[in-house]
């Protein structure tokens, strides 16, 4: 059975200090890596201002990790997918394969909106649940998805993570909400990600 030769980029971005280039931004491209996520071939001075920061509350800053992955075309390139957005909360060098060094990073979609205090919010009145949702998203620095939802509530008073205030509203209502690479999506009662389906065929680079 043929295989087809893939990549797997991955971007760091700091929040507040920079890498030895000065920049706030790593990619990595042309690295051997599994979606683990363990990287082999990145610089030790990366390596060491990333795990250096898993010290003093790395989750808390809210250092991102990006995962793309696709083929390589003959030339080199190839469509690439983001599969992946999410907070480090974990950062450490890996020795144990020495002379080749790995890169260990733990991270999770919204983990820092899921632990940093929020203010409380009140809805006494009626309202529509996706515009409470779509408000808290905001509040949390994503962009929203509405799939249809239409259901109101009222007399809330939520405190909590906006992450646990946006549960709290999905579960009163039975609405559906999933995070997908840095975006709440809602669907109502009974509905069910509804995202385009993928055509696997030859014509689209499937092989075997």
């Amino acid at each position: 059975m043929p295989f087809a030769k893939c990549r797997i980029d991955v971007t760091f971005a700091l929040a507040k200090t920079t890498f030895p280039n000065g920049s706030q931004v790593l990619d990595l491209a042309g690295h051997r890596g599994q979606v683990s996520l363990a990287n082999n071939g990145m610089k030790l001075a990366d390596m060491g201002v990333l795990a250096a920061r898993g010290l003093t509350g790395i989750a808390v800053r809210d250092d991102q990790v990006t995962i793309a992955v696709g083929n390589v075309a003959s030339g080199g390139n190839g469509l690439m997918n983001t599969i992946f957005v999410g907070t480090m909360y974990l950062a450490v060098t890996d020795f144990s394969g020495s002379p080749e060094v790995s890169f260990v990073v733990n991270s999770s979609s919204g983990f820092l909106q899921r632990i940093q205090a929020a203010p409380p919010n009140a809805y006494p009145e009626p309202q529509d649940v996706a515009s409470i949702i779509g408000g808290l998203a905001r509040q949390a620095g994503y962009a929203f998805r509405n799939h249809g939802v239409s259901a109101k509530i009222s007399g809330q008073y939520l405190a909590g993570t906006l992450m646990d205030q946006i549960g709290r509203v999905a579960g009163a209502t039975q609405t559906l909400v999933l995070l997908d690479q840095g975006m709440p999506h809602i669907w109502p009662n009974g509905g069910a990600p509804d995202f385009p389906p993928a055509t696997l065929s030859a014509e689209t680079g499937m092989r075997g």
